[in-house]
């Protein structure tokens, strides 16, 4: 049986293949084309909120194409699979990836794996200790990539995004930002995407959000705080932008606005 028949989509699998281990995922067709003519896919760690962690693959296209996998605190304790796949990452000075479409075709190429990915793991494992961190570093780190994480302030409506070292740089060299707001089979989908190329979407389904969308949909502006996988405080890049007519009136549809709502006059 050929191989792509064994990965569920869209799932990063640990595979062995003539003595030689790499990180593999299936993808649909369409999917694969975009990653072919992708930068550089990377591989990356997160910390999350219950103790575990987030292993992804990145794939850097105009996509999400953002592949994830958590650890939690409980697979710590078991010796297999979980903890041999994060001891034979922290010995890859370069990690290797396998994208295989649907229909069997197949890119492969070795990536970097950074000392940030590398601490995590092995805070996670114990063998290092985790050190005090500022706030804000912190809700970076449990933040996975491709996720923009809403916070309501006193000074605004801002978005937290982290993204790869990849995007970052391009996002640095090239800060245009597009931020859109879609309905999909009843969901809200509000992306941002640099110069085309996707950096984090928040994905709303149900009413425990509608609070806060109401609050976005009146807001003059939006701020972005943009971090890599450093998750530093002086690596983060703060963007305003002003949120179109376009944004207010997607967001109104899907709560259903009525008078109450206190939302500004929506023009269709």
């Amino acid at each position: 049986m050929h191989l792509s028949h064994n990965i569920p989509l869209n799932t990063i699998v640990w595979v062995e293949e003539n003595n030689h281990s790499t990180l593999m995922v299936k993808v649909l067709d369409k999917y694969f084309k975009l990653i072919q003519q992708s930068s550089q896919p990377e591989v990356f760690v997160s910390k999350n909120a219950e103790g575990g962690i987030i292993l992804q693959i990145h794939a850097n296209t105009m996509l999400d194409c953002v592949y994830s996998a958590t650890f939690s605190a409980i697979d710590n304790q078991k010796e297999e699979p979980s903890r041999d796949l994060l001891y034979w990452l922290l010995d890859q000075l370069r990690v290797p990836v396998s994208f295989m479409s649907a229909s069997g075709q197949r890119f492969d190429k070795l990536v970097g794996f950074s000392k940030e990915n590398r601490d995590r793991i092995k805070e996670f494992l114990g063998l290092k200790k985790e050190r005090n961190k500022p706030i804000l570093e912190q809700m970076f780190e449990r933040l996975p990539a491709g996720v923009l994480m809403p916070l309501i302030t006193e000074s605004g409506f801002i978005f937290l995004c982290k993204t790869s070292n990849c995007s970052f740089a391009r996002f640095k060299e090239h800060s245009k930002l597009d931020f859109i707001a879609q309905i999909i089979d009843g969901k809200l989908f509000l992306v941002l995407l640099n110069n085309g190329y996707y950096m984090g979407q928040l994905i709303v389904d149900n009413r425990n959000m509608h609070k806060d969308l109401e609050t976005l949909a009146i807001s003059p502006m939006v701020s972005f705080f943009i971090n890599n996988e450093e998750c530093k405080e002086r690596t983060k890049i703060t963007k305003i932008k002003i949120l179109n007519r376009t944004i207010r009136n997607t967001i109104a549809e899907f709560l259903h606005v009525e008078k109450n709502l206190n939302l500004p006059r929506l023009k269709s």
